[in-house]
């Protein structure tokens, strides 16, 4: 019988001191000396596999999850045994909770496997260990941390160009994308955001912003660098002229869990809160900018975001017309007019423009020679790129005494 005391075996630093001790093992993981039975996530020792090895670097260290096939080339501190088709890269979540293996080659002392995949990730940063396993051996050895990224996960620009060598932030559409290698591309496109330091300081949510006539209306807005001591009083929607204004008195201010000095800012304006909107018409999109008043009085306007004020009634005057306006108008065409979908409830929701019926033509007996005025009476007369024709001659609309039913 041998008597050893393993408790000394946490006075060997190194590894190479930890491997001539008979009953002790160097945690590659914890990079420590312990009695063999006390190594966790490690087996015992084996002639297979050097007891010292572990990994010095791995290319690349930071994965994206948005691009498939990308190789991690795992470099050891000595050399492994170049058994065919014997290694495995396990992959393990830092909470433990998950493991996946990927089947690795050894080449040129360069283990090299390509990560999982995986679906349904809805972080923007994940811890993973890398380790590698000898399948015969039924060994695992080695410990690297990696980080896995998810782009699109990122609420905010400055957390996205965190991680500018694989994620920028797009301005237009304000969401974070996975970063393509034309630099040259990059550098010229003004939607794009590389540099933390060109992040705006408070940003819309949505990359297209509209208001329709007397429809409430929720806006959200990023406001980054933003503290315990930051606090909104109010929010504002005027035109550049400041002839009208909407005003919200009590917005909502959340502070984000997942990012750091994060906050979304909601505001809900309602048309009881207008003022002075009867003094201004208008029958294009009218340019409403937004801005918050801080608790301290402080006025900040956001930036390059205008949000379209809108009538359908008065952009589309026809069925025609109505229906050929872009679609994230919502408008539709309902009792005769032009409609936002939501004041429109009596009407279908498949608006088809109907085809025009006459009641009445006057005169009926016309001459030869033409020049005659001809009335037609009736409904759903439509004066958008409207042709008419009588005995295959073409008629010349008089479009100011003319209307839907005459």
């Amino acid at each position: 019988i041998i008597k050893q005391n393993l408790s000394t075996c946490e006075q060997y630093t190194t590894c190479n001191e930890c491997s001539t001790i008979p009953l002790c093992h160097w945690c590659s993981r914890e990079n420590r000396c312990t009695a063999t039975f006390e190594c966790e996530y490690e087996n015992q020792r084996t002639n297979r596999i050097n007891m010292c090895a572990y990994i010095e670097q791995v290319i690349p260290q930071t994965i994206t999850l948005n691009v498939l096939n990308i190789e991690l080339q795992v470099m050891f501190n000595v050399p492994l045994r170049s058994d065919t088709n014997e290694y495995m890269c396990g992959f393990t979540f830092k909470n433990g909770e998950q493991l996946y293996r990927t089947n690795a080659s050894l080449s040129h002392n360069i283990v090299k496997c390509f990560p999982p995949i995986l679906n349904n990730m809805n972080q923007a940063i994940y811890n993973v260990v890398l380790s590698i396993e000898h399948v015969k051996g039924n060994v695992t050895f080695g410990s690297y941390s990696l980080i896995f990224l998810n782009c699109s996960n990122f609420a905010s620009c400055s957390s996205c160009t965190l991680y500018s060598n694989l994620c920028l932030w797009n301005r237009e559409t304000v969401k974070c994308i996975f970063q393509q290698n034309d630099r040259f591309l990059l550098s010229n496109n003004q939607s794009l955001i590389i540099n933390s330091q060109q992040c705006p300081f408070i940003y819309l949510q949505q990359s297209r912003n509209r208001l329709a006539y007397h429809v409430d209306k929720t806006f959200f807005v990023h406001i980054e660098q933003c503290n315990q001591s930051v606090n909104i009083s109010s929010c504002y929607l005027y035109d550049h002229r400041k002839r009208f204004s909407l005003f919200e008195s009590n917005p909502v201010l959340i502070r984000s869990v997942n990012e750091n000095n994060l906050c979304l800012l909601i505001c809900s304006f309602q048309w009881s809160n207008s003022k002075n909107f009867n003094q201004i018409s208008f029958h294009r999109p009218l340019n409403l900018y937004l801005s918050i008043q801080f608790s301290n009085k402080t006025i900040s306007m956001i930036p390059h975001t205008p949000i379209s004020l809108y009538h359908c009634e008065h952009m589309a005057l026809n069925c025609t017309s109505c229906l050929q306006l872009d679609p994230s108008y919502e408008c539709t065409w309902c009792n005769n007019m032009c409609m936002f979908k939501n004041q429109s409830r009596t009407c279908s929701t498949n608006s088809e423009c109907l085809m025009p019926i006459i009641h009445t033509i006057e005169p009926l007996v016309l001459p030869m020679n033409g020049g005659t005025l001809v009335t037609l009476k009736g409904k759903y007369f439509d004066l958008f790129g409207l042709s008419i024709q009588i005995a295959d001659v073409p008629c010349q609309l008089i479009e100011q005494e003319s209307s839907t039913n005459k």
